[in-house]
């Protein structure tokens, strides 16, 4: 627990963090006694050090904590689509390209393109920023089938 002294008043309690853990030791209840001793603390709650409620503060969705307050934080926003959704992105005359360029490239020995769709529709779920999928789309750049600016573009989630 945190002390600190006034010069006026001496001692002076700091907060106390706590946490309840349910099932499985999944954390249900963080919370905060602004003023208090640790005989504050819920019964059947944990007490936490600061740096330890900072911590599983900075695990929860939506806020952080910013040293002295819970605050509101912009949590990530996935960008994520289904493969067919993904391909639709393309033009027709470049998803053919992508397939003949693929289908000669890895008869020739060089299976990153084949690869690259392989992955692809294998997967059940497209993320936009998976480090894969922009790498993919820089072997397609590297292959002249598509400019920086149209590769750029589909990553965003546009089509041409």
């Amino acid at each position: 627990m945190a002390q600190t002294t006034d010069p006026d008043d001496g001692p002076v309690l700091g907060p106390v963090y706590y946490a309840v853990l349910g099932e499985g030791g999944h954390l249900t209840v963080l919370g905060e006694v602004q003023s208090g001793t640790a005989d504050d603390v819920p019964e059947g709650a944990m007490p936490l050090t600061p740096e330890q409620f900072a911590q599983a503060v900075g695990n929860l969705g939506g806020f952080r904590w910013d040293g002295k307050d819970l605050v509101p934080s912009v949590a990530p926003v996935w960008r994520t689509c289904t493969p067919l959704e993904f391909m639709a992105l393309f033009e027709e005359s470049e998803e053919d390209a992508i397939t003949v360029a693929a289908a000669q490239a890895a008869a020739a020995g060089q299976p990153r393109l084949q690869r690259f769709l392989n992955r692809l529709v294998a997967s059940q779920l497209v993320e936009f920023d998976h480090p894969d999928l922009k790498s993919g789309m820089d072997a397609l750049v590297a292959a002249e089938l598509l400019t920086r600016a149209r590769a750029d573009e589909i990553l965003a989630g546009g089509a041409g």
